[in-house]
């Protein structure tokens, strides 16, 4: 990337001299230099200074790491390229630490495409770091971004739409984030097939919306293209990810095997949040095929890994909720569900989802069918979670129908509910 051509390296030390506030004199003085010198070298009447001098002047100024001259701005955007890659790599303090000098090109208007590169790239990290701070932080350069000016240039285009996509995925926009993370992929010139970061990026938006089949053909993908050197996912969690999607199509053959590939992973580098992962899953498979005494061994495993009060906490219990409801095991599911639904208070989600399982133990009350069907079940298919309201649904319909002709009304509607959220399973791929 070259310079910007319409300022000079004179005109440059000008304006960095008058945004520090420095006098003339004083900066002839500091330099040193004479005065008449150095007004001459500002108004292009002397020829361009040596680099030895550039480099006085942008140090005595605290501009040393801004580019001003061609061959600055050559090694700036290698850095760039760099910084990015570190980002990719998921090597935040390291990239942290590079953004400190990095930041400086901000300080002096002189290389506004520079500029622009560092903060497509600056927001990718903000994001990254994943706190409400840094997220706003990204939101307002991007909203402030004009990429207009970069239509025709790709590398510009594909950062900026991936960078909206990011947010979007903050927002739990999932359908906008893969429409921005499409027309990056639209944006690209060419190596897609390559592209390890937005094969990632389509297939997580994809699997927030339960289109597993799709999601797991480009995880999959991304899966072949890893490599130590360019990954944006470890290994394991993307071997993991797809055995759950492969759980959740009910495809457990093949879930099994990248599963197996993902907790031997974990446990050879000791990783406890992976191990903790994929225990968890293995619980979801051998809950899914009814050996439900297995998966709560996995999932008692699991138990010795998890944070307390994580996601992955409550994901454990409604999993051997459901477990413990499968097996009629009454006084350990009441005992489990009171402890859950302490740890749940601060979640809407799995609060309604531990009542829902209170009320399916307890089906034949009329408040418990009621829950069901007026708050558990709508709350679960308006946050398409396609699973789980499948899971109230299909058992309250099966207790339905035997408590006779005076239920045809709501057996009909929760037979619609079923149909609609398998038809909209099938259309997402998420039945495979």
């Amino acid at each position: 990337m070259e310079n910007d051509k319409n300022l000079t390296v004179c005109q440059k030390i000008k304006i960095a001299r008058d945004i520090k506030g420095w006098s003339l004199d004083k900066l002839a003085e500091a330099v040193p230099m004479g005065i008449s010198t150095l007004s001459e070298l500002e108004l292009g009447k002397r020829k361009k200074p040596s680099i030895d001098t550039i480099r006085k002047i942008q140090e005595i100024l605290g501009f040393q790491n801004v580019p001003f001259t061609e061959d600055d701005c050559r090694i700036y955007e290698r850095r760039l390229s760099e910084f990015r890659e570190l980002i990719s790599a998921r090597k935040f303090n390291e990239a942290n630490k590079m953004k400190e000098t990095l930041g400086d090109i901000l300080l002096l208007p002189f290389n506004p495409k520079l500029q622009d590169l560092y903060n497509l790239y600056n927001c990718r990290l903000l994001m990254a770091l994943g706190k409400d701070k840094e997220i706003e932080e990204a939101r307002k350069i991007i909203e402030a971004f004009d990429i207009s000016k970069y239509e025709a240039n790709s590398q510009y285009m594909y950062s900026y739409f991936y960078n909206k996509g990011l947010l979007s995925y903050k927002d739990a926009d999932y359908k906008q984030a893969f429409e921005f993370f499409s027309a990056a992929r639209d944006r690209m010139k060419d190596g897609f097939d390559q592209n390890v970061e937005l094969h990632f990026a389509l297939a997580s938006s994809e699997n927030a919306l339960g289109y597993f089949s799709s999601a797991n053909r480009f995880l999959v993908a991304g899966r072949e293209l890893y490599s130590d050197n360019k990954t944006t996912v470890p290994e394991v969690a993307v071997d993991n990810v797809i055995a759950a999607n492969y759980i959740r199509m009910g495809n457990l053959k093949d879930a099994e095997i990248f599963l197996d590939k993902a907790h031997k992973k974990a446990v050879s580098i000791r990783d406890r949040r992976y191990i903790c992962s994929t225990l968890i899953s293995y619980g979801y498979l051998h809950k899914n095929a009814n050996d439900w005494y297995k998966a709560i061994e996995y999932l008692d495993q699991a138990l010795e890994y998890v944070e307390n009060g994580s996601r992955h906490h409550l994901e454990v219990y409604f999993c051997k909720a459901k477990c413990l409801l499968g097996l009629k095991h009454t006084t350990h599911l009441d005992s489990l569900l009171a402890e859950a639904k302490e740890l749940a208070k601060g979640s809407e989600q799995y609060t309604i989802q531990f009542k829902a399982i209170e009320c399916l133990s307890t089906i034949t009350n009329r408040k418990s069918i009621k829950y069901l069907e007026e708050v558990a079940i709508p709350y679960l298919v308006k946050m398409k979670n396609n699973v789980a309201s499948l899971y109230f649904s299909e058992i309250l319909l099966e207790h339905l129908e035997t408590m006779g002709v005076g239920y045809n009304k709501r057996i009909y509607y929760l037979s619609e509910v079923i149909r609609k959220i398998y038809k909209d399973m099938i259309m997402g791929g998420e039945l495979g």
